[in-house]
């Protein structure tokens, strides 16, 4: 080999292995959802990607498609996991198991959990990918499936969630998510009451600037979350199944 074109070949081998882990993103990424080894912050632009699921409930046991999709683009790594919206001791902790039929895509036992993240298995384009999601027998509540999409080794975006998705199973709440907690549940609605505008649904509300006093007596506003009660308000979260 000539000694002047080995500094390219050297630096051409760099960057093909930097476009992402072919194997997929390693375990130290387990609780960060982070990928290694780039360099550079996650974007800070929209996301051209999307995880769509068409359900919005689910029961124990069952199994539920998981769609990864780019918008008019396309992706070469993945981390995804499933992960517990409230009222939990852990929230990093990924719920449920994933199975892959497709050589692009493979499983991590995150936090020794068998089979609780998807990962990328190559680093070939990819636009629109499904694979399947198990919930555990065990009733757990209300989840949202989180994922990091990585284009190449500078671009890459994290925190990209689906919708959320509530469990029809019986759930038995933490004691100390009980005192403020009200479920209703039925076919149509599971409702969690929420005394104070927290930082996790301040976001769901941000274009509602107050309550109004002096309004309806138990009637409730599916659009805005709020219940009006005369001289007192109190927000509540609401969950449409």
């Amino acid at each position: 080999m000539d000694s002047e074109m080995f500094p390219l070949y050297f630096m051409l081998g760099l960057a093909s292995l930097g476009l992402t882990y072919p194997h997929g993103g390693p375990d130290s990424s387990c609780q960060t959802m982070l990928p290694t080894g780039h360099g550079v912050p996650p974007q800070s632009s929209p996301a051209p990607y999307k995880l769509t699921i068409r359900k919005s409930s689910f029961n124990p046991g069952e199994t539920i498609p998981v769609v990864m999709k780019a918008d008019k683009d396309y992706f070469t790594g993945i981390y995804l996991q499933s992960h517990p919206v409230v009222c939990t001791p852990n929230q990093t902790m990924p719920l449920g198991f994933f199975t892959t039929f497709t050589r692009e895509f493979h499983t991590r036992h995150c936090f020794g959990i068998v089979h609780s993240t998807v990962t990328q298995a190559n680093n070939r384009k990819k636009v629109q990918e499904t694979v399947y999601w198990t919930a555990p027998v065990k009733a757990i509540g209300q989840i949202v499936f989180k994922a990091t999409f990585v284009k190449n080794v500078t671009t890459f975006w994290t925190g990209i969630s689906s919708r959320i998705l509530s469990d029809l199973g019986p759930v038995t709440l933490p004691a100390e998510c009980l005192k403020n907690t009200v479920q209703k549940s039925n076919s149509h609605h599971r409702i969690k009451d929420q005394t104070s505008l927290s930082s996790e649904i301040r976001p769901i509300f941000r274009n509602v600037t107050a309550c109004l006093k002096g309004g309806q007596h138990g009637f409730i506003s599916f659009r805005t979350g709020y219940l009006f009660v005369t001289g007192i308000c109190i927000l509540y979260q609401i969950a449409v199944i």
